[in-house]
């Protein structure tokens, strides 16, 4: 599922954690938080309905336990429903009532919650597992399992209302219980890890997630290390870098092709919340952070609807002698607010000089069709347009970006620009 980026507040800092990596950071003064969506329609999440098993790990470190906006009862990841009681959810690590204790809370047929005995420090590190195996609840920090409780039955399902947030409670009452620090290295599983495992995954997390985060049983991981909310699993369930109130739209379909003399954009949503109008910008060069987007043109949005809106626009001012159009989504609410979209790519010159497979990939990539008699320039661009690699070569050439995150890049060759995507 792709999701739109907030543009308003970039809540990523360069922070080292007890990995010396990037990290997440949350102020709870400014609202940050990140969105992964609405719980049910998250890629393989209904993996963890109706069994009996899973484990969350992560990192976590306090900032300011006073710091303006943050809240008790402190949220890290939880899966709770935005409407009504944010009690109905699935799951909740969270703190308890005054920010003391570590608390894991999950719902099978009834709701049951656990606290550790270590009392957090600001400015500390801490390593925080929980487990489901069908008989009990675990909690472990920094290793030790800390507190359990006896528990039985499947876990329960998302609502309609259910969403998954970090570093709040998506739940506007108690102020959206906001954390306030960084959170690192999360991971989601569909099974119940050991008490080895667990110290495994505290200190070399990928001899238990695997190179590739591919091992049995992984919903999911985020490590943030290139300043992004992206799952590092086969899921690719991207989170969305919130700041405020709930997102105003959900995209679910963005994309542009050839039709005949002109361009023919179409997206949808899923959801939309006071949603004002869509402005469709375009480029015909995105290497550079000063890329020149041009407004073509805006269409209405749909207000606020839970159900699927389809959008459609022709470009018909297009120039043959251009290699290659970008287009991107402006979306604009009813007070001001704006977020982008994704960027999709279309090659105005129909006849492709290069193909790339396979596609997708695990970051592998051959490249064929360049001239076997001069070096041929290729391109790699990300998602938003930034270039991570340049290079030359004849005939075939191998592109290599398995240390970038999954999602969908833009190799480009001459006037060829061809789509790939890193699994």
């Amino acid at each position: 599922m792709k999701y739109i980026l907030v543009s308003i507040f970039i809540l990523f800092f360069i922070v080292g954690n007890s990995q010396n990596s990037n990290s997440a950071l949350f102020e709870a003064e400014y609202d940050s938080y990140i969105d992964m969506g609405q719980a049910a329609k998250i890629n393989n999440y209904d993996r963890l309905a109706n069994s009996d098993q899973m484990t969350i790990t992560l990192w976590v470190k306090w900032g300011d336990k006073s710091n303006t906006g943050t809240g008790n009862w402190a949220n890290l990841f939880t899966a709770a429903d935005t409407a009504g009681s944010g009690d109905n959810g699935v799951w909740w690590i969270q703190h308890n009532s005054n920010n003391s204790k570590f608390e894991f809370a999950l719902k099978t047929n009834y709701r049951n919650y656990i606290q550790s005995t270590t009392n957090p420090e600001e400015g500390v590190w801490y390593h925080i597992a929980c487990v489901y195996d069908g008989s009990y609840i675990r909690l472990y920090v920094n290793g030790v399992e800390e507190a359990h409780t006896s528990k039985t039955g499947n876990i329960a399902s998302f609502s309609s209302k259910a969403k998954l947030n970090f570093g709040r409670w998506p739940n506007e009452s108690n102020d959206y219980r906001k954390f306030d620090g960084n959170i690192d290295e999360v991971s989601i599983w569909n099974k119940a890890l050991t008490a080895t495992q667990i110290n495994d995954i505290k200190g070399d997390p990928e001899n238990i997630t695997g190179s590739n985060h591919d091992a049995t049983g992984l919903l999911g991981y985020w490590d943030f290390n290139d300043g992004t909310a992206d799952d590092l699993t086969a899921s690719n369930n991207n989170g969305i870098i919130g700041k405020g109130a709930t997102l105003p739209i959900e995209l679910i379909d963005f994309n542009a092709e050839i039709n005949n003399n002109s361009v023919e954009l179409n997206w949808a949503t899923a959801t939309e919340l006071n949603n004002d109008y869509f402005i469709i910008e375009r480029a015909t060069d995105i290497s550079t952070e000063n890329s020149n987007w041009n407004q073509i043109d805006q269409t209405s949005g749909a207000g606020t609807t839970n159900t699927i809106s389809e959008y459609i626009l022709i470009d018909n001012d297009i120039d043959a002698n251009e290699e290659t159009y970008y287009y991107r989504l402006k979306q604009v609410d009813y007070d001001g607010k704006f977020t982008y979209s994704d960027i999709v790519a279309v090659s105005i010159k129909i006849s492709k000089e290069i193909s790339v497979y396979p596609n997708p990939s695990i970051g592998i990539f051959k490249v064929s069709g360049l001239s076997d008699n001069t070096y041929n320039s290729v391109e790699v661009y990300n998602s938003v347009g930034q270039m991570i690699m340049k290079t030359e070569g004849t005939q075939e050439l191998v592109i290599d970006i398995t240390d970038q995150a999954s999602g969908f890049y833009f190799i480009k060759s001459g006037t060829s620009t061809i789509r790939v995507i890193k699994q």
